[in-house]
């Protein structure tokens, strides 16, 4: 239910470790290429799980915000993520294991994540949106079977080979 900042990673074979509480709960191997942002995201801690990968895209327009959306839910099928007062839709028929992005105007935002085609609301987040910043917004299963919705602002961590 949690997020890392993005690191950033020489080119080349690297060994991911995902630990729980200091202990080592699974390892991932990963392929780095240069001048490639890529989202990994695990829907379990379980020895035999793979990572869902997106190739994250930029913006090139520094006057906006960037907003990622990561459906990550696979019991909800398709979502559309609208504004919290219903009147513009951001990103329709978001398909679980799926991702969308988009350049935006910097604003403070309520989104809604609602199944497609009922209006039936099964998550939100706000976001205060910056020019220039970079968002995600990820949607994911809560401790049963309903929707909750997990934002923030992307930053960046230094790789430092250790």
């Amino acid at each position: 239910g949690t997020a890392s900042d993005y690191m950033v990673l020489p080119a080349g074979n690297h060994q991911l470790d995902i630990r729980q509480g200091g202990k080592a709960k699974l390892t991932l191997p990963l392929e780095a290429q240069g001048a490639h942002a890529v989202t990994l995201a695990l829907q379990s801690l379980a020895a035999n799980s793979k990572p869902l990968v997106f190739e994250d895209k930029t913006i090139a327009n520094k006057l906006k915000a960037t907003l990622t959306v990561y459906h990550l839910h696979p019991a909800f099928e398709n979502v559309d993520i609208v504004t919290g007062d219903g009147k513009l839709t951001v990103f329709p028929a978001l398909a679980a294991g799926g991702t969308a992005v988009r350049a935006v105007n910097p604003i403070d935002i309520e989104l809604v994540a609602q199944k497609s085609g009922n209006q039936l609301q099964v998550a939100r987040t706000k976001l205060g949106l910056t020019q220039g910043g970079s968002y995600s917004v990820f949607l994911l299963p809560d401790s049963g079977s309903k929707m909750t919705a997990f934002s923030q602002q992307n930053k960046v961590e230094r790789y430092t080979g250790k």
